[in-house]
């Protein structure tokens, strides 16, 4: 049954879900997961702690229904931790919760009438047009600089009256870019002169966060909801406490929205409307424990550093400098990523982030699967320029 236009966005991750059963096969117990940002090592002890209490907590109601968007009390630790972060007011009633970033992601873009088109600078996360195109948005890809950074120019030329929204990857994934101040400055006002039909607002800028705390110590992240009023900030909780499979998340409305409370009601009717916007009670109840511990990120970006030094020692184009992930140069990145696959490595090729000539890996993997993993790397992108 064909799926009404999405079938061209998903064609590249079909393609990869082949190469990973490949990959499964040659590996065997050798199999090396540089593709995924799971856990192999799994979260820490705290976090698991964390869980166990939540699972036995022994209020009558806690593992029983929760209101679509979440529960007053969680959102409103998440709200005060985002406070905290941006120095903007976020309040509990700034915040839908959701089961993980997805189905945040899925809500934002489908808070807008049907048709018109969302920008989208790429690489991208993989999914990002995909939901757009669900919701039936014509999703306009803008290609970013060389250097990974915005194109000012292009996004102006892309943005028209019909556009309804910008989804930026803030930390860039797949490229580990860092947006600064300038950046995200001139992006603001290349979205507040946008083109808009007769009383219609500017574009939504949608943030998607999710790797915001990846980032190392001499670095900062800055959120651009800090320069653009109407911005909705997409976050993971299983990403920062490498839980991905417990699906915590949500889409925060900036308070300085001008009609902040009006799109907080629409995605919370939305989240009821579409039968999956509510997050485990589980989850929930964990969430003020959890976002009093600091995430355990340092073992990730140490791993992430070590890798990255050795794919410059053997002469390979890196990039990344915030998230747990490291973008690769290559020649072909399906044929790079196929050979790998045949080797036993699974890498994440350009393509699935609708781009080309790079690879991504991560450094989530266990340091096994890393030292392997980069030794079968090397080989195949050496025999590429052989």
């Amino acid at each position: 049954m064909p799926l009404t236009g999405l079938e061209r966005w998903i064609e590249a991750q079909e393609r990869f879900d082949g190469l990973r059963s490949t990959a499964l096969a040659a590996g065997g117990a050798r199999f090396c997961d540089l593709a995924y940002a799971n856990a192999w090592g799994g979260p820490n002890d705290e976090v698991r702690a964390i869980l166990r209490a939540a699972a036995e907590s022994s209020g009558e109601l806690d593992l029983q229904y929760t209101p679509y968007g979440g529960a007053v009390t969680s959102r409103r630790h998440a709200a005060q931790a985002l406070a905290r972060r941006t120095g903007l007011p976020f309040k509990h009633d700034h915040v839908v919760l959701t089961p993980g970033a997805m189905s945040a992601l899925s809500l934002s873009v489908r808070a807008f009438r049907e048709g018109g088109n969302v920008v989208i600078p790429t690489p991208t996360w993989l999914d990002h047009p995909l939901y757009v195109a669900m919701h039936r948005h014509e999703p306009r890809l803008v290609p970013l600089r060389d250097d990974f950074a915005l194109d000012l120019e292009a996004l102006a030329a892309a943005i028209d009256e019909e556009t309804h929204a910008v989804i930026l990857t803030c930390p860039g994934n797949p490229t580990g870019h860092l947006f600064g101040e300038d950046e995200l400055r001139a992006l603001a006002e290349v979205l507040c002169s946008a083109p808009r039909a007769a009383n219609a607002p500017p574009p939504l800028l949608v943030s998607d966060e999710c790797h915001r705390d990846y980032v190392p110590a001499d670095r900062s992240f800055l959120s651009p909801a800090r320069f653009y009023d109407r911005t909705a900030v997409i976050y993971s909780y299983g990403k920062r406490f490498l839980v991905q499979g417990q699906r915590l998340g949500y889409v925060a409305v900036s308070p300085r929205h001008p009609e902040a409370a009006a799109l907080v009601a629409a995605l919370r009717r939305l989240a009821r409307a579409g039968g999956f916007g509510t997050p485990t009670a589980l989850m929930q109840l964990a969430l003020p424990d959890l976002e009093a511990l600091a995430p355990a990120v340092e073992g990730v970006l140490a791993r992430k550093e070590r890798t990255r030094a050795a794919l410059v020692e053997a002469g390979l184009e890196t990039r990344g400098d915030a998230t747990m992930f490291l973008y690769v140069r290559c020649a072909d990145d399906w044929a790079a990523t196929t050979a790998l696959a045949k080797r036993g490595v699974l890498v994440l090729p350009a393509a699935i982030f609708h781009h080309h000539g790079w690879l991504r890996i991560t450094a989530s993997a266990r340091d096994d699967m890393l030292e392997r993993g980069i030794e079968h790397l090397v080989a195949v992108l050496r025999e590429e320029v052989a």
